[in-house]
């Protein structure tokens, strides 16, 4: 499989957004961990707030205390859209997909260098408390959005979405995956 400059670059680019969106994290967490620990900010009254909380499991606190599972998991996950972002020739399937990767990393580190991950941004909807998250949360959420606009609506203009060399490529030449009009006639 062979990749070619203009490959490499998005895939360099791919890999600092990722590099960014875990900086930020960090960051921001080092300020609410530092900031929010003894006290809470009302940002927008009934609507935003700055709240510490140390939650041990994957988003909205499900699988709390599953801290283990949740780092293989996150690891199996990041390697394998890593690999698909390698295999890619488009941008905005890599720029998509390393907002994911960026954020579960920064979620990553923390839940295995402290046993759980900082959330601190609150927003309370139309009197509905929306459960406490971070920007790595932010990442993966606006990633995942955009795949699957990019699914819906830009990959039937994109067919070539990865190298076709590549085994992502050749998973996608089978024919479970062509539109009818794409199969070969019989």
């Amino acid at each position: 499989m062979k990749i070619d400059k203009k490959g490499l670059i998005w895939f360099i680019i791919g890999i600092l957004i990722s590099v960014a969106v875990v900086a930020a994290d960090l960051y921001t967490k080092y300020l609410a961990t530092a900031s929010l620990r003894t006290k809470s900010i009302v940002v927008i009254e009934k609507f935003f707030s700055l709240i510490y909380v140390k939650n041990t499991g994957a988003a909205w606190g499900i699988f709390s205390d599953a801290t283990q599972m949740l780092s293989v998991v996150s690891i199996i996950t990041g390697l394998v859209l890593l690999f698909a972002v390698y295999c890619s020739k488009s941008k905005f399937f890599t720029v998509s997909t390393c907002l994911i990767i960026g954020g579960a990393a920064g979620n990553l580190y923390e839940r295995i260098s402290q046993g759980f991950v900082t959330d601190f941004l609150a927003f309370n909807i139309f009197g509905y408390e929306f459960p406490r998250f971070n920007v790595a949360d932010t990442c993966i959420c606006i990633g995942c959005a955009l795949l699957i606009f990019y699914v819906l609506f830009l990959l039937k203009e994109d067919k070539k979405t990865f190298r076709e060399d590549s085994p992502v490529g050749k998973l996608m030449n089978i024919s479970l995956f062509k539109k009818k009009e794409d199969k070969d006639p019989q």
